[in-house]
């Protein structure tokens, strides 16, 4: 079964509005006055900032599959009958039901973030983010659908589903392409706080692009001077976690130190792909037990402990050189963390070194099998020498096997002689 055309023209009216809600809608039966005052909160933040934007609205959703992703904080997930759309769903009757101490400030900017920030930055850097098609908000069920581009698994199902250790020359190249995604969200200043390998698609190409904007902010938005924390914990940079243990918004003063927020996830998704041994994880990997290791492992995880870091930086030096630093990922200082374009820069001198490196191995192997063909053109030679008892040479070349044989030539003439004079003497004596 196909698909039902997306149509991404259709105009967007500024003073678009909702239909005023009702107790007596079907769908919010049973919910408390509290719970659709915060469904009223959430369809105003669509009014007011979704709609007049250029964000595309659309008319029609791909027909969806039977196959669900896991079902997340916010919403339920699907990929088109046709394979070429990731749709999400998000159902606000749901949502305020399953939790009453959701913040609304938390889902507000969510929204934002998943629709105009995401489509912004997709339009900004289209060959790093999946591109955002556009949404569609169906008022008498209250469901929220957002659809984009669908471009392939996610990073981490396909590490943690390895049977043997990802080859280094992958692992790189997985690497150089996450340096180039995070590099365009921060020239255009854009933090994402929530960068994991789940977060990562890769095609059957090897290309790989970002997915996932509910934590995206852009940090010249006037609107939102302040965020509420999110992200994943095992991820999530020190500096925030305090903000979030303390549940206060976080107010937007420092880009530099936003960015530095990302760094230190990028290090930690970068342990996942490159340190899989140290985890714990043998010859085999699985899903279940990657997860699950490498979550016990990070709760042992210490800024103090030698042995961890040596480790780490170890690996790291591999991918950056011998200049990095375990603190330029995971310092507790956001502003001795580098910079994208600092690690960036390392990694691609990290490389050029590599292949210069490269090259005069192989220079070295070359001369090597040079001198191994001339020896053994030599020794064929001399065995040649020693068989025949002589050598052909060129005619400006003196050798001795040339006088040799010429005086062996002399002593056969002197021979000859003699052999005549006494062949005529006997003549002479029977003629007598």
């Amino acid at each position: 079964m196909s698909s039902t055309p997306i149509d991404t023209t259709a105009p967007i009216t500024k003073k678009a509005s909702m239909p005023k809600l009702s107790l007596q809608n079907p769908s919010l039966m049973g919910l408390t006055p509290e719970q659709t005052e915060k469904i009223k909160i959430l369809e105003g933040v669509i009014t007011k900032y979704i709609m007049p934007t250029d964000v595309p609205k659309l008319t029609h959703i791909p027909e969806p599959t039977e196959n669900v992703f896991p079902e997340s904080q916010y919403g339920t997930g699907y990929i088109s009958n046709d394979e070429k759309y990731a749709i999400k769903n998000i159902n606000f009757v749901k949502l305020v039901k399953r939790n009453d101490s959701i913040s609304i400030e938390g889902l507000t900017e969510s929204f934002t973030s998943e629709l105009i920030n995401y489509h912004a930055i997709s339009e900004l850097c289209p060959d790093y983010f999946c591109k955002l098609i556009g949404y569609k908000y169906d008022n008498e069920n209250h469901i929220l659908t957002i659809v984009m581009e669908n471009c392939g698994q996610d990073l981490f199902e396909m590490y943690s589903n390895l049977t043997k250790k990802p080859h280094p020359t992958v692992v790189r190249n997985h690497i150089g392409q996450l340096l180039n995604i995070l590099n365009c969200l921060h020239e255009n200043d854009f933090v994402h706080f929530d960068l994991k390998l789940e977060n990562i698609v890769i095609d059957t190409n090897g290309t790989l692009k970002l997915i996932d904007a509910g934590t995206l902010i852009d940090t010249n938005d006037s609107n939102f001077p302040e965020v509420i924390v999110r992200g994943t914990q095992i991820y999530m940079a020190p500096e925030l976690k305090k903000i979030l243990k303390n549940k206060k918004p976080y107010k937007i003063a420092n880009n530099e130190l936003l960015k530095a927020t990302d760094i230190y996830s990028f290090g930690i998704l970068l342990i996942i792909m490159i340190f899989p041994t140290h985890l714990g994880i043998s010859s085999i990997y699985n899903k279940k037990e990657y997860t699950n290791v490498f979550k016990f492992w990070m709760q042992f995880f210490s800024y103090n402990d030698e042995n961890i870091k040596n480790i780490i930086h170890g690996y790291f030096k591999n991918y950056f050189g011998n200049k990095i630093k375990f603190d330029d990922f995971f310092s507790e200082k956001p502003n001795e963390r580098l910079s994208i374009q600092e690690l960036k820069s390392m990694f691609e001198e990290k490389i050029e070194a590599d292949k210069i490196k490269s090259m005069f191995e192989e220079k070295i192997e070359a001369d090597k099998i040079k001198s191994m063909f001339e020896e053994k053109i030599e020794a064929d030679k001399i065995k040649s020498i020693s068989s025949s008892g002589q050598i052909k040479r060129g005619a400006d070349e003196p050798s001795v096997f040339m006088y040799r044989k010429k005086t062996s030539e002399g002593g056969r003439k002197t021979k000859r002689k003699r052999n005549n004079k006494s062949k005529r003497r006997q003549r002479k004596s029977r003629n007598k």
